[in-house]
């Protein structure tokens, strides 16, 4: 659906007659612009122009240029529309320099890239497309002063050509030959619809089909996967019981050497015991056979003397 467009704000530099910056602000309703001759009405009409679509009303791009300075050319134009505020930027030689600016959202860098967005931005996408382009359409509504005059003398003139000369200026053959692609375009989109349902359905298919022989084959594969999973479990089951068998015989000999562990040292704790009792015996031995001998020494004495009395 075609927007509500208005002009707010145009703003032109190095663009024809205009080397310094010049930013021209438009209120609501039908704007006027007035001014002697050569002071740039009609530039900054055809500036609105470049800035819709790229191109040039008259000449070549070349010709945009100011002639004195040569100075690099900026466009800027800004619309209101129903769906908010759209900037469009043109500068040249610089064509990156091109950009699409919807609500302070960047649509498009670069000229090829905006000129492929603007008529969608606009709301004139399909109508542009049908009637060869956003150009085509603008020239409906950009008429040079020459052009106002070959108007002015054909409508004045009458004649069974009018209506077609009408038709022509104002673009209506386009309109009727793009009314009737949208009528050739409505029905074919409705047989390509269906061929399109049915393709899809059919894709579908296909796709559903091997889907399921690749879910049938990753099954398999996991099978195989669980089976060798299995058979290594069963091993692993195996050497653990094994494994268990090997450690409940060494915890049974371990024990039995832990008992002759203690076996040995009981034995040895009673064979210190034994030794202490031996020692101890024999140092009390000793110590009386001392003793025995200091008494036989003073009986030996004692009869000494008793004979000797």
């Amino acid at each position: 659906m075609m927007a509500n467009i208005r002009l707010r704000e145009l703003e032109v530099e190095g663009f024809r007659s205009y080397h310094d910056k010049c930013r021209v602000v438009f209120s609501d309703g039908v704007n006027v612009i007035v001014g002697r001759n050569g002071a740039g009405k009609t530039t900054l009409v055809e500036a609105i122009y470049f800035a819709l679509s790229s191109k040039t009303m008259r000449g070549s791009i070349e010709d945009l240029y100011n002639a004195r300075s040569r100075k690099p050319i900026h466009v800027r134009l800004v619309l209101e529309s129903d769906k908010g505020e759209i900037k469009i930027e043109r500068e040249r030689p610089n064509t990156m320099g091109d950009k699409l600016i919807l609500n302070n959202g960047v649509q498009a860098i670069g000229a090829r890239s905006v000129d492929s967005r603007i008529a969608e931005v606009l709301g004139l996408g399909r109508i542009a497309e049908l009637s060869g382009g956003l150009p085509k359409i603008l020239k409906t509504a950009f008429v040079s002063q020459g052009e106002l005059l070959e108007y002015a003398d054909m409508l004045s003139s009458g004649g069974k050509d009018k209506k077609e000369w009408i038709d022509t200026q104002l673009g209506l053959r386009d309109y009727e030959e793009a009314y009737r692609k949208l009528g050739e375009y409505s029905v074919k989109a409705r047989v390509d619809n269906r061929e399109r349902r049915y393709k899809v359905s059919e894709d579908d298919y296909k796709l559903l089909l091997d889907d399921i022989n690749s879910t049938e084959t990753k099954l398999r594969e996991k099978e195989r996967e669980l089976k060798e999973k299995e058979n290594e479990l069963a091993t692993t089951r195996s050497e653990l019981a094994k494994k268990q068998s090997q450690k409940e015989e060494l915890e049974k000999k371990i024990a039995e050497i832990k008992e002759s562990l203690k076996r040995i040292e009981d034995k040895k704790r009673r064979f210190d015991e034994l030794s202490s009792t031996k020692r101890t015996l024999g140092e009390e031995l000793s110590r009386k056979k001392s003793m025995l001998k200091e008494k036989e020494a003073m009986l030996s004495e004692l009869m000494r003397k008793g004979v000797n009395a």
